[in-house]
């Protein structure tokens, strides 16, 4: 790592007092190679990129213990988006990746979670306050303070991979060579590293779990007899109305045996069918949207057996909730692929506490989902479904004497 002149310093203001990370918990991200480079000079913050394959949580945040022999100092850690990605610019912290790896979560190494047989590959992890999910096919940057020296040497050495880009990789996902950022030997705060490296920056891992799902399908499907198909360019689904309080965990798209995703994936959503709560019919609920495409498949495709039925889902980055009595309409683009029907008499069997009404197309000529405007009397669209859980009951309990 060379001098820079420049020091980009980007304060973080959160601070979280939470109980050192017990092993055993979760699992480390990646496992460095055993070939161990320390950098012996200055102050940094240092990570890499990495590009999720499909959606997890990460509930840790971790720095390297050289030689598993107990942190000395702290080393905040956090990680960064490193694209635009809604709302969020590159540089910008994901809400909630940030933590302050201290000591005591090292305890002398004897809390440090290992990814291989040799000491260099342990880290010591603290705990989020919750768990921050990554969504597929963005990509992140993770970053670590390198911590306080004695004259220019580092306290806790950082590390860096002299064999390249370590190919042991537990998470999901595929990673890149690291960047940095020089600091002042006085700075505390980590910061989005800018600077391309020569090396992959090992000091910060992490410790992730797969979500789940949901508990179930919105509804299934019989696998026979064979569904009708067409084929051609729609937004089309259904009306369905809850019988309880329901959140919706992630929206899917039907894919049997035969049905191939096309890259940029196909869009499903959750509509108001009725006026409610100054929500008009045809608005989008909040959050209900995903695009669900390739990067999905992994999340059980199980062409009609066990809870998730035919279809292939995509995780919402937070639950949409849906109200009692209240009649929605959820909708995909079918994106010019074959498309399921049934006739009506023969809807599917709802799993979640709902009922499901007629069927409703649009004709479109693009890949976007809409609100679909006209109805069918004759058949139902189960082409897209979601997955729910039923949210706790809300308000205050009162204990009478």
């Amino acid at each position: 790592m060379h001098k820079t002149l420049g020091t980009v310093i980007l304060a973080v203001g959160l601070a979280l007092a939470l109980a050192p990370w017990k092993s055993g918990a979760q699992t480390p991200g990646y496992a460095p190679w055993a070939n161990v480079g320390t950098i012996g000079s200055g102050r940094f913050s240092i990570g890499f990129p990495f590009t999720p394959t499909i959606s997890f949580e990460v509930t840790a945040l971790g720095y390297w213990d050289s030689g598993k022999d107990g942190l000395i100092t702290n080393h905040e850690v956090a990680i960064y988006y490193a694209q635009d990605h809604g709302s969020f610019h590159a540089g910008d912290q994901v809400p909630g990746a940030f933590a302050t790896v201290v000591p005591a979560d090292s305890n002398g190494g004897t809390n440090d979670i290992g990814t291989g047989t040799d000491t260099n590959s342990f880290y010591a992890y603290h705990a989020l306050a919750a768990p921050v999910r990554l969504q597929p096919g963005v990509t992140y940057r993770i970053a670590a303070n390198s911590g306080p020296t004695i004259g220019l040497t580092p306290i806790d050495l950082p590390r860096y991979e002299p064999d390249g880009v370590p190919t042991s990789i537990a998470a999901p996902m595929a990673l890149s060579k690291g960047y940095y950022n020089e600091l002042a030997l006085d700075d505390s705060a980590v910061s989005y590293p800018t600077t391309l490296g020569g090396a992959f920056y090992s000091a910060p891992n992490f410790l992730y779990k797969m979500p789940a799902l949901g508990v179930a399908a919105a509804y299934s499907v019989p696998a026979s007899p064979e569904p009708s198909r067409i084929t051609g360019t729609y937004s089309l689904g259904f009306d369905f109305t809850p019988t309880a309080t329901l959140e919706v965990t992630a929206l899917g798209f039907w894919s049997p045996p035969g049905i191939s995703f096309i890259p940029y994936g196909s869009e499903v959503a959750i509509y108001f069918g009725q006026d409610f709560q100054g929500q008009l019919a045809g608005e989008q609920v909040t959050n209900a949207f995903a695009s669900v495409h390739q990067l999905d498949l992994a999340y059980g495709n199980t062409n009609g057996a066990g809870p998730y039925g035919s279809y292939t889902y995509h995780l919402l980055e937070s639950p949409a909730r849906l109200a009692r009595g209240v009649t929605y309409r959820i909708a995909a683009n079918t994106v010019a692929q074959s498309t399921r029907y049934d006739t009506i008499g023969s809807q599917p069997t709802c799993l979640a506490p709902m009922t499901v009404g007629k069927g409703w197309y649009t004709s479109r000529s693009d890949k976007f989902v809409s609100y679909p405007t006209t109805q069918d009397n004759t058949y139902t669209y189960p082409m897209p479904n979601f997955m729910f859980v039923i949210p706790p009951p809300s308000g205050t309990v009162i204990l009478l004497k």
